[in-house]
């Protein structure tokens, strides 16, 4: 990694964009599951989700990179709620004949308590994949909300992101395990509807586990720390520095070429950007970069390129795929993705690999802007 102060970042950038002479056929991204793999296991430690089984190295397999079934969804709520045992002890009590025996409790107390419908009278609809609407449509009503009255059950999102448990990190429309653990997790702390209580304190109340247990799995809530996208400089900034850092940004995000900001994270010292640049005859140019703010130790204005590993022999950079930032805002993560090893003049004496083939998944420490890489082989 190097460190560009913003008066050549010009310069450095333009030689970028020379030295990306052709267009590489490019993998679908994958989602980044890390923070989400952390919040299953702190959920777990208060018995409000469990996994699918066991991992080869002993850790729990939450499964959390698929979509949840109808069954699944009504299950994990249920455990979200702190009712599990008692769901497992309840006698079938609802009107399907689709459910498995091992969830007749589970249906039948979000049955009874007013939090699941059937797709039919007599059907649940076990198997169909439960959407992300439907299942912030379970969490609005495990806070006291009916849907037709506070909200309709095929749009939640308005109220959802009023009551603060619709994360940015939740994918709306490709809804996996990990969204529906990352909802529950913003559910613990919304306030429940006409209360200033919130849902963790009403489980606490229940007894189903201890303010102790749960301020040792959640210190603080992992997505309050968020920073607004649009953050006012300090006050104390003076006016060369603002104008070192608004340069800084200028440079990457405006010119004469298509330039597209792909993602803007705003953490307490600096800027993430990620930018695509098109119109080049042989393809995107694509840059992440950091530009630290006014009153930061590195200084306003000072950039850091971070690492992309190239996606074709003529050295062109893969595009970063799910930059996230930490929930205390003092660490980026993000991925690229090789699908096969690059090598430059191939059968030649100068042969050489530029990239392995696999998941690239990149740590950046922001407080220094440096970097760690571990390559992950793709299934």
């Amino acid at each position: 990694m190097e460190k560009f102060h913003s008066r050549i970042l010009g310069i450095l950038l333009s030689l970028a964009l020379m030295f990306s002479l052709t267009p590489a056929a490019y993998a679908a991204g994958v989602r980044d599951l890390r923070l989400q793999t952390a919040l299953a296991a702190q959920l777990k430690e208060l018995d409000l989700f469990l996994g699918v089984g066991v991992l080869e190295d002993g850790s729990t397999d939450f499964d959390l990179d698929r979509a949840p079934s109808r069954v699944e969804a009504v299950t994990m709520l249920v455990r979200s709620l702190g009712k599990g045992v008692q769901a497992e002890l309840q006698p079938k009590t609802h009107p399907f004949t689709d459910v498995p025996a091992w969830a007749d409790g589970y249906v039948s107390y979000a049955y009874d308590q007013g939090l699941t419908k059937g797709t039919a009278d007599t059907a649940f609809g076990t198997e169909d994949t439960a959407t992300g609407a439907m299942y912030v449509t379970f969490m609005l009503r495990a806070l006291g909300y009916a849907d037709g009255a506070d909200f309709t059950w095929d749009s939640p999102w308005s109220l959802a992101e009023d009551c603060g448990i619709l994360p940015e990190i939740v994918d709306r429309n490709n809804f996996l395990r990990a969204d529906a653990v990352a909802v529950t997790c913003a559910a613990l702390f919304a306030e429940q509807k006409d209360s200033n209580d919130t849902l963790a304190q009403k489980l606490v109340d229940r007894g189903a586990f201890s303010q102790a247990e749960f301020e040792t799995a959640f210190p603080r809530n992992p997505f309050l720390d968020a920073v607004p996208e649009e953050p006012e400089a300090p006050s104390d900034a003076t006016e060369e520095e603002q104008a070192s850092y608004d340069a800084a940004i200028d440079a990457l995000i405006k010119g004469e070429m298509n330039v597209t900001v792909e993602a803007r994270l705003e953490a307490g010292t600096c800027t993430v950007l990620s930018t695509r640049t098109d119109g080049w005859a042989h393809g995107p140019v694509f840059v992440l970069a950091l530009v630290y703010k006014p009153g930061s130790a590195q200084g306003a204005g000072e950039t850091v390129l971070l690492p992309l590993p190239p996606r074709n022999g003529l050295g062109m950079r893969a595009a970063p795929e799910e930059p996230v930032l930490s929930a205390d805002g003092r660490t980026l993560t993000y991925t690229c993705t090789i699908p096969e090893t690059v090598i430059v003049n191939p059968g030649h004496p100068e042969e050489a690999v530029l990239s392995e083939a696999g998941l690239y998944q990149y740590t950046v420490d922001l407080s220094t802007g440096e970097s760690t890489l571990e390559i992950v082989a793709l299934a």
